[in-house]
């Protein structure tokens, strides 16, 4: 009920949460119930620990066996292999994942310890350096490794990166590694401008084997790692660039456990927009991060001044020359039409005040709260006319939010588009209201097109 909505104070939720907390149950099959509640509603650390109590009011013999069955399913849905492993074995675990046998080896030695699993894996490679018996002789090869080639600025980048070092002859060939990447979907977008087709891109996919110590990551981790170690084997680069936080740790374990010698890791975001996903997973980040920056074969990059600091006070270390800022550069064809000729193509009168932006409609970009500004706006200056670019999950909410208050026909949205410059022509102010980016380029666009801007 919380998930479709309902509130703690819901009359509903009250009467069935009383309910469920007052049926008459033994106290192992209490335990057992609150579990996998708490399960349910996403909470696999709490239902750990009340199945951990269970097992001290637990008497039975096959009682016991039912919570170490539970315990062994939650550690195999969240990869907490090591956790409990005073308590289980292999019999608990029920064959439920390929990777158990190599983990549960390790479980009666020293060698790696419980705890969140990217943590116990780092801590392992690191302590180990590498793996005996792996390495190779680097040839004059680069390797970019990022998320996708969809549409933002960080991959616009990306794209732009990967095609100039294809193009210059710095090094003998320039290969591209995915997390996600299909001609014609929105993880191509930027295909056409890094110059790269299906055939170009090794894509780290979720299926598939691990084996030690890329078994040792979490989920998918595992999978896209060993893929990227045996790529690594295989194309022996001499640099290794990764685009942001996640890509950055899978480049990171993979290459250092190749024996790649140089690794540089790119961060195009402040901290905030990595710390809204999973939450146990990146709470890790800072202090694997710690680890990995004093490494030889490791280098950070940072967007901009602020991004460094950002990450600076998230990894809680102090900024110092580790930190280095490269900013974004990119070509960018000055505007084509004057103002007055670019709002009248998108039926805008010459005189009417544009207030217009460009961005993805999704929570981080706070697009209804733009649209509440340009409400309030527009009851000063009723002939205003509101430009949005982009599209994405809110784009109809914001759009009925206008509709809402009367404003349908003020505003245009075109959605995702391809002639930018167009656009930013026909506008008096740039708006952007993101909760937190690293170094907007299109911030740095519409200035290059004579736009005044207004942001956070």
């Amino acid at each position: 009920m919380v998930r479709l909505g309902a509130g703690f104070d819901d009359v509903n939720l009250n009467v069935l949460s009383r309910a469920f907390a007052s049926y008459p149950l033994s106290a192992v099959d209490r335990h057992l119930a609150d579990a996998r509640l708490y399960r349910g509603l996403g909470y696999p650390a709490l239902a750990r620990l009340i199945l951990r109590d269970a097992l001290n009011v637990a008497r039975r013999a096959r009682d016991r066996a039912k919570i170490r069955r539970r315990l062994a399913k939650l550690a195999s849905e969240n990869d907490r292999w090591l956790d409990d492993r005073d308590i289980l074995s292999a019999a608990d675990f029920d064959g439920r994942t390929d990777a158990r046998e190599a983990l549960l080896a390790l479980a009666g030695s020293s060698e790696i310890g419980a705890g969140e699993p990217l943590v116990s894996a780092f801590d392992w490679l690191l302590d180990h350096g590498g793996i005996d018996g792996v390495g190779y002789a680097p040839e004059n090869r680069l390797l970019m490794v990022g998320n996708t080639l969809g549409c933002g600025g960080m991959e616009r980048i990306l794209a732009r990166s990967y095609r100039h070092f294809a193009d210059s002859g710095q090094f003998d060939d320039a290969d591209l590694a995915l997390m996600n990447f299909s001609n014609g979907q929105g993880s191509a977008f930027y295909a056409a401008e890094a110059g790269v087709t299906d055939d170009d891109v090794f894509v780290l996919g979720r299926d598939g084997a691990a084996e030690m110590p890329c078994a040792l990551l979490p989920g998918s981790w595992k999978v896209r790692a060993q893929k990227l170690y045996d790529h690594i084997l295989a194309s022996k680069p001499r640099v290794i660039h990764a685009w942001n936080d996640l890509t950055g740790l899978l480049a990171a374990f993979a290459g250092l456990a190749a024996g790649c010698p140089k690794i540089i890791i790119h961060f195009h975001h402040a901290p905030g927009v990595p710390q809204s996903g999973r939450a146990e997973q990146i709470s890790a980040y800072p202090e694997i991060y710690r680890r990995l920056r004093v490494r030889p074969e490791v280098t950070t990059l940072f967007c901009a001044e602020a991004a460094a600091r950002g990450y600076a006070r998230w990894w809680h270390v102090d900024q110092d020359e580790r930190f280095r800022v490269m900013y974004n550069g990119f070509d960018w064809d000055s505007p084509t039409q004057d103002k007055g000729t670019a709002k009248i193509a998108l039926g805008i009168a010459p005189d009417a005040p544009v207030i217009g932006t460009v961005f993805r409609f999704s929570n981080v970009k706070q697009p209804m709260l733009w649209a509440q500004a340009a409400i309030a706006f527009a009851k000063e200056r009723p002939d205003a006319r509101f430009l949005m670019a982009g599209d994405g999950p809110m784009q109809e909410d914001v759009a009925q939010a206008f509709k809402d208050a009367g404003l349908g026909g003020s505003v245009i949205m075109p959605g995702r588009v391809d002639n930018v410059t167009d656009y930013l022509a026909a506008m008096d102010v740039f708006w952007l209201t993101s909760e937190t980016e690293g170094l907007p380029n299109v911030l740095i666009e519409a200035q290059f097109s004579n736009v005044p801007v207004v942001a956070f």
